[in-house]
């Protein structure tokens, strides 16, 4: 498990991105500002199809649950944006998950599942 690289989005500006190359199939977010919201980007090019899950947090909104979205090969999203109280656990990070479409273990190559966050202002 390792923390993602956080980029922050300028107002009325623009941002450069690289996608991260994550090497776990559980990443985490670190969220260190008060109420962040945040937008994660996420493309698959492994040819398995992958689900992206947002795990819900600690917090009283996190009893609203996870997000998730599957995305076949060559697909891109973009998950929220989405706000820390919901998803904020005790460590001040937010889970993200890589998993097979059944939620079983991912058959495919996890660094083949491309990742970035933006935080918003």
């Amino acid at each position: 498990m390792a923390d993602l690289v956080n980029l922050e989005a300028l107002r009325n500006g623009s941002i450069d991105f690289t996608w991260g190359n994550n090497g776990a199939a559980t990443q985490t977010i670190p969220l260190i500002k008060r109420d962040e919201k945040f937008i994660l980007l996420v493309k698959n090019t492994d040819v398995v199809e992958a689900r992206i899950r947002v795990s819900g947090g600690i917090y009283s909104a996190g009893v609203l649950g996870s997000i998730y979205k599957d995305l076949v090969q060559d697909a891109m999203c973009a998950i929220g944006p989405v706000e820390g109280s919901r998803f904020k656990n005790v460590d001040g990070k937010l889970g993200v998950l890589i998993t097979a479409v059944n939620d079983g273990v991912f058959g495919g190559t996890v660094t083949n599942v491309k990742l970035a966050v933006i935080e918003l202002p």
